[in-house]
């Protein structure tokens, strides 16, 4: 299988100088799905054209690898609404959501009060346990060991040598 990585920040903690904090694009299979949208991305995708996306991973409930959940919400409800794609996490990444969604919703203008969950129908999926994204053929499993910047994130079967939990990340 062919597809394409591109980095659009990998700074953890927040944006920097050179970039913002996690934020990738997997395109594969005719699909283009944003894995972590931290501090940045949004402005990072825009930039690069690359804000018309089948779906999004979020890897954890940090910041950095999600704050920008909220504005790619608005991004996608102003000023043209467009059709909700999937949001797929792990277990948690529900409520973590929905809290972003009360902080960050306009209640005032019905189609961004809650942009997260409007824009992103949330599918959790447990620890250790493969699920298929519908969207593509591919397959996500999240690690069942706690949140550690070397051991956390997702494996997609996009890639014909999928990474090894001793594989190098950032």
């Amino acid at each position: 299988m062919n597809g394409t990585l591109t980095i659009i920040g990998c700074r953890a903690g927040s944006p920097g100088r050179n970039g913002p904090a996690s934020g990738y694009v997997v395109e594969a299979d005719g699909k283009r799905v944003v894995i972590d949208c931290g501090p940045g991305v949004l402005a990072g995708l825009a930039s690069r054209g690359l804000t018309d996306v089948d779906g999004m991973i979020i890897s954890h409930q940090h910041a950095d690898h999600s704050a920008d959940v909220a504005p790619f919400g608005y991004h996608r409800s102003f000023p043209k609404i467009l059709p909700p794609v999937p949001l797929y996490g792990p277990t948690g990444i529900e409520a973590y959501l929905d809290t972003l969604d009360d902080v960050h919703g306009i209640p005032t203008i019905p189609e961004m009060a809650t942009p997260i969950a409007t824009q992103f129908p949330i599918h959790e999926v447990e620890p250790g346990s493969p699920s298929n994204w519908p969207a593509c053929a591919w397959t996500l499993c999240w690690p069942s060991t706690r949140c550690r910047a070397s051991r956390s994130g997702c494996r997609s079967s996009a890639w014909s040598t999928p990474p090894t939990p001793d594989s190098p990340t950032n």
